[in-house]
């Protein structure tokens, strides 16, 4: 189990690596059109041309709302996580809005971390890539550890119908829906293992997972 732990975390060091420094490039990219951007911001401004003015003032606001966060928590294995998310969303038009109050270190293995939170934003990744137009996609995810209990609550749009199965649960949408079962039933599998539930629901077009597990 310690070896497979190392394994985990040192493809999650990678993983972390990569999103940061696709972020980086990004992100400096960013800051050089900005740059030119603020000059034609002056211009336009020299000119009286408000209209324009206006137009680009929008754009770069878009631009700064695109900027994802880069550092969540001091816990490693969310950290690298959520890191990796912020490059996936940043690619599809989505945005992601974290709270994170954990501590560096929590009383849950990193296989049954990872496998959880990586299993819901994966599926609101996809519910999220559905969604039109785009402006409306955005992933608010919520995580607190508070008196040995760790909770977890994310919030996604999502577009089509859900098939509601007889233990409440939900079935993809999408084709080959038996990965995303067996998504489901490792969430699950891990909730328990906690003594925890797990919730999900759908609601004027919003998509709600969320649990509460006893470390």
């Amino acid at each position: 189990i310690k070896s497979q732990e190392i394994s985990l975390k040192n493809q999650l060091l990678l993983d972390s690596c990569t999103s940061m420094e696709h972020r980086m490039k990004e992100e400096a990219g960013l800051r050089h059109e900005y740059n030119h951007n603020l000059m034609a911001l002056n211009t336009l401004y020299q000119k009286g041309d408000m209209k324009g003015l206006k137009s680009l003032l929008e754009q770069l606001t878009q631009q700064n709302d695109a900027l994802t966060q880069t550092h969540f928590t001091k816990n490693f294995t969310v950290n690298a996580i959520m890191q990796d998310a912020a490059m996936r969303v940043s690619k599809q038009k989505t945005r992601l809005l974290a709270q994170i109050d954990i501590s560096e270190k929590i009383n849950m293995a990193e296989q049954d971390l990872c496998s959880l939170l990586m299993n819901i934003l994966d599926n609101a990744l996809e519910s999220c890539q559905k969604v039109e137009p785009a402006e409306k996609r955005q992933i608010h995810l919520r995580m607190i550890a508070w008196q040995g209990v760790l909770v977890i609550q994310c919030e996604n749009p999502y577009n089509g119908e859900r098939i509601i199965k007889k233990n409440g649960g939900f079935a993809s949408t999408k084709q080959d829906n038996t990965a995303h079962g067996n998504g489901t039933q490792i969430m699950h599998a891990i909730v328990k293992k906690y003594n925890g539930q797990l919730d999900m629901f759908a609601q004027d077009g919003n998509f709600t997972v969320q649990t509460a597990l006893q470390l």
